[in-house]
């Protein structure tokens, strides 16, 4: 009879044994931003819980991308209490239509070490290029020497979008606009001029300041690669 009380007991502690975890949810596990004009920012709010019966670690949390910087929870986390991963996503140009980037958690929870946060975006833009590309790519380019490229930006919202200014990085980065407002569906012809001055690569962008509330700023990155001349 000891023995059979025994083994029963010895079941008994290894079933609470494998029951007493940590054990995280997470609400929601995926989020829909809507819209998200490019250059805009939007916040969001994932809800960590512990829902086991010891200490939930939170080791790693990890954004997929530079456009989205996140605000971890604290390490630990006990049974039955709360905290909150905050992030902050960032429309960055050259982003379009449905997008889509991930929030990486690791934790000491044993049934889910490893979870992927989803967040979507439908990316808009009012004054939007005509061509695929939203960056000039010079390429390689002999230092000193001038060279133009012109971006075409089609007004595609329902209003007037006036050009308050076109800022650059670096004096040998200029813009030059045809026309400082335009009216829907009609265009505005961005003419970049440059002369390199750095050998190797190089990144600098041109930005058009306008009136409009959505997207107050257009960005044209420009990159190329210094060469020295013969």
């Amino acid at each position: 009879m000891k023995r059979f009380l025994s083994f029963f007991s010895l079941l008994g502690g290894l079933w609470l044994g494998a029951v007493s975890q940590p054990k995280i949810s997470v609400d929601p596990m995926e989020m829909d931003m809507g819209t998200v004009y490019s250059g805009g920012v939007k916040t969001a709010r994932y809800t960590i819980k512990n829902i086991g019966d010891q200490p939930l670690l939170i080791k790693t949390v990890q954004p997929s991308c530079g456009c989205t910087t996140v605000r971890r929870p604290k390490d630990w986390i006990q049974p039955s209490k709360s905290d909150y991963v905050d992030i902050e996503f960032s429309a960055v140009p050259g982003m379009r239509g449905k997008t889509e980037k991930y929030v990486f958690i690791s934790t000491n929870d044993p049934t889910a070490r490893e979870l992927t946060l989803k967040i979507s975006a439908d990316i808009m833009e009012e004054l939007q290029p005509v061509s695929p590309l939203s960056s000039i790519p010079f390429g390689g380019l002999v230092l000193g020497k001038e060279i133009t490229q012109t971006m075409i930006y089609k007004n595609v919202s329902q209003k007037r979008i006036s050009i308050k200014e076109l800022l650059s990085t670096s004096e040998n980065l200029k813009a030059t606009a045809n026309k400082m407002s335009v009216n829907p569906s009609d265009s505005i012809v961005v003419t970049v001029t440059l002369i390199p001055d750095k050998e190797g690569f190089a990144y600098e962008h041109v930005t058009l300041s306008t009136d409009s509330k959505n997207q107050p700023k257009v960005e044209i990155r420009v990159s190329y690669i210094g060469i020295k001349g013969q």
